[in-house]
C-alpha cells in the first residue's frame, strides 16, 4: 500500500491491550492492484499510486518507544 504522507495530515496516537497505535485519519491511499503484479509485503511511502481510496489507516507497535520514535519523523503534530 502506498500512501503520502503531509504535514495537513491528523495523527493520533493511542494505546489498547499493551499495544502502542498511531492513526492517520482519513488518509488518502491506492489499494493494491488485483492481478498478476507482484505483491512487496511492506508499505512504500516514496512511490505512490494515485490515492483513490480515503479511510483511517492504524499502524501498531510493540512498544511505546518505537511508536514515538515513528511518531517523531511524522510531518505533523500527533494528538494524544
Amino acid at each position: 500500500m502506498n500512501f503520502h504522507l503531509k504535514s495537513t495530515d491528523v495523527f493520533e496516537a493511542f494505546g489498547k491491550g499493551g499495544k502502542f497505535f498511531i492513526r492517520i485519519v482519513d488518509a488518502k491511499f491506492a489499494l493494491p492492484k488485483a492481478g498478476g503484479e507482484v505483491g512487496r509485503g511492506f508499505v512504500c511511502l516514496d512511490l505512490p499510486e494515485y490515492p483513490g481510496e480515503h479511510d483511517d489507516i492504524t499502524i501498531g507497535f510493540d512498544s511505546v518507544e518505537n511508536r514515538d520514535r515513528f511518531q517523531a519523523a511524522l510531518p505533523a503534530p500527533v494528538t494524544k
